[in-house]
């Protein structure tokens, strides 16, 4: 029977900060796909009249303003920032 030192040992979590980078490239036109389909309201106004003002702390990391951006303008990209 494992001790309660050995139990312990493989119960052991390990925490990390992950941090959600959503950039946006210059070819952005300003097409709105992305902030239209946002579920959580990451990409809002306008920037220099083409790429939209971001709010990456309460991005989820889904990738649907990635993936559905048809000029390939969004890098969404998960950094862990501490180990």
């Amino acid at each position: 029977m494992p001790t309660k030192s050995h139990l312990r040992a493989k119960t052991r979590i390990k925490c990390v900060t992950v941090v959600i980078r959503v950039r946006v490239l210059d070819n952005c036109v300003g097409c709105g796909i992305c902030w239209t389909i946002c579920p959580k309201g990451v990409l809002t106004g306008k920037l220099r009249g083409r790429a939209y003002v971001i709010n990456e702390s309460i991005c989820s990391g889904c990738y649907s303003c990635q993936d559905n951006c048809p000029y390939s303008a969004i890098v969404v990209t998960p950094m862990v920032v501490n180990k």
